[in-house]
């Protein structure tokens, strides 16, 4: 989405109720990690017919987070964390759904 720099470092499945998303976390390579970081939620609704629309996505700031890598879920209320590996800025970041329901996920929480 908006570009194709970058690759996933990390991807998980969120299937509950109506909803089927598929998270992906992507970070450059080959020093310039830092460029490209970004979390999207994708519509995997039609992933086994070649489709799948993006919903949302996020740019993860590099002075939070540097390097994107691991993706992990709270499956008990899909708040998301991402496992930041390189210094400076290594680092845990905990993205929260949005009570209101207008985005699948709301802000990047700031240690």
């Amino acid at each position: 989405p908006g570009s194709t720099q970058g690759k996933p470092f990390g991807v998980r499945a969120w299937q509950h109720g109506k909803e089927d998303f598929l998270l992906v976390e992507v970070a450059g390579n080959e020093q310039v990690e830092t460029n490209h970081q970004m979390f999207h939620v994708l519509d995997a609704s039609g992933f086994k017919h070649g489709r799948c629309i993006v919903l949302q996505s996020l740019s993860i700031d590099p002075l939070h987070c540097h390097t994107p890598h691991l993706l992990g879920m709270d499956r008990g209320n899909g708040d998301v964390y991402l496992a930041c590996n390189q210094q400076p800025h290594s680092n845990v970041v905990r993205l929260i759904r949005d009570s209101e329901g207008n985005d699948v996920l709301r802000r990047l929480l700031h240690p």
